[in-house]
């Protein structure tokens, strides 16, 4: 019974995964008894923390991350609660825990292990799984079957085509996979050369937040296997060549030369505001520019859209924790007013009742109005659970990395974990369940690999 329980787990975890992978988005939207299949997988991590917090022992065989990570899982945990009372929310409400999916969605660390502690090394998951990262690229640049469309439109809350936190989660942990999966360390290198020429374009034409990670971790892994460019320098320099038609080839699919952005109508909005504010820069003596970065009347701004629309959001979501403010309607925006100074806020945060004040006007929602994300994992973990359930979270990633060295003496986990969180800095990644099951995968299967 317990070994038909545990296949059967197994494959589930295996499917799901691929089917978080191809289809993102569009996949977790499924409806499944009246619920998405995204908010199903929150409801399983809620469970499975809960157990957790009051069941799991350190020495369970399957908690493999060390005795500092095992406490600051349930330290972070025991926030929630807290938070909770203290801000006067509800357990009863459904808003209380999809405003919290950050923190449930830790225990994708402990199904991971679980998984990656019951299969062999020639699981038929682990055989293919180089391949998945070119089919994602096809289904995202170049053929996405209609009839999965026509699936998808009918049965999901929405179709859409894989996000650029996704692809570059999966680049990075299928670079680092192929470290100790591909025996020839040659092939690893050709993979991540043509990898990076693929992808790297890709994420410039779909965000700036996951093309910057991308780059540093290809320049860190090119210095870091350069011994293996010199061992091989002729075919090395062939393979460089080769990269080279493939990286515009991929900068002409992914339609970079048409436009190096896109703007949505909220995007258009936004101009109206950068335009003003770059006249004002013009105009006033006080502005240090740095780039398309620059600070007016104590503020950061920067000439880029959509970087400018993050940087105020984050700004009035930090300084919100310790002052009054009112938001005041300007034409199509809001500005911030700020009144007299707090200290409710700064231990516990906003909660999880609602959304922050920051976010609640149409200029920030969205061209559906549905948005309530700040783009910013640090940020939402700031605001919603204050300074305490932040430096938790600071101390749970540094007490895994650590136990990681100690163990294995390298830094491949300080290594994803840094460029993913960097992707995760700019995104809505860490607050959905895509992004964070197959980054708490990923290091499941590093520390049952390693």
């Amino acid at each position: 019974m317990l070994n038909n329980l545990k296949n059967a787990y197994i494959h589930l975890y295996a499917l799901f995964l691929i089917l978080v992978l191809l289809f993102g988005r569009s996949f977790t939207g499924l409806y499944i008894f009246g619920f998405r299949i995204g908010e199903l997988a929150i409801g399983a991590c809620l469970v499975l923390s809960i157990y957790f917090l009051f069941f799991i022992r350190k020495d369970n065989e399957i908690f493999v991350f060390g005795d500092k990570t095992f406490y600051a899982i349930k330290l972070i945990i025991l926030t929630f609660f807290l938070t909770v009372f203290a801000t006067g929310g509800s357990l009863l409400r459904l808003y209380t825990y999809k405003s919290s999916s950050y923190i449930w969605t830790i225990s994708f660390l402990i199904l991971g292990s679980i998984f990656y502690s019951n299969i062999s090394r020639d699981f038929y998951l682990l055989k293919y799984f180089p391949f998945f990262l070119p089919i994602t690229y096809i289904l995202s640049t170049t053929y996405f079957p209609q009839f999965l469309i026509d699936f998808f439109l009918t049965y999901s809350d929405k179709f859409d085509f894989l996000k650029a936190a996704d692809i570059f989660i999966l680049y990075i942990f299928t670079n680092i996979f192929n470290q100790k999966f591909m025996k020839k360390d040659f092939n690893y290198y050709t993979y991540l050369l043509i990898s990076s020429a693929v992808f790297i374009p890709l994420f410039l034409y779909k965000s700036k937040g996951a093309f910057l990670p991308a780059s540093l971790f290809l320049l860190m892994e090119l210095v870091r296997t350069r011994k293996i460019f010199i061992k091989y320098k002729v075919k090395s320099l062939v393979l460089i060549i080769l990269c080279i038609p493939i990286f515009f080839l991929s900068t002409y699919n992914s339609g970079l030369e048409l436009s190096g952005n896109e703007y949505t109508l909220e995007e258009e909005r936004l101009k109206l505001i950068t335009s003003s504010v770059a006249r004002a820069a013009d105009e006033k003596n006080t502005i240090e520019l740095f780039g398309s970065f620059f600070i007016y009347d104590g503020r950061l701004y920067s000439e880029e859209q959509m970087a400018n629309w993050r940087l105020q959001i984050w700004q009035d979501v930090v300084l919100d924790l310790f002052s009054y403010s009112e938001y005041v309607p300007s034409g199509e925006h809001y500005y911030r007013t700020p009144g007299e100074s707090r200290t409710d806020l700064f231990l516990t945060g906003y909660g999880y009742n609602e959304m922050l004040p920051a976010m609640n006007h149409s200029s920030r929602r969205g061209t559906d109005l549905m948005n309530e994300n700040v783009h910013n994992f640090a940020v939402n973990i700031l605001a919603k659970g204050g300074f305490v359930q932040f430096f938790l979270f600071i101390f749970f990633y540094l007490s895994l990395i650590t136990h990681w060295y100690k163990k294995n003496k390298n830094l491949k986990l300080l290594s994803f974990i840094t460029f993913a969180l960097m992707c995760a800095f700019f995104d809505v990644a860490m607050e959905g369940v895509r992004f964070p099951f197959i980054f708490f995968g990923s290091i499941s299967y590093l520390f049952y690999e390693d």
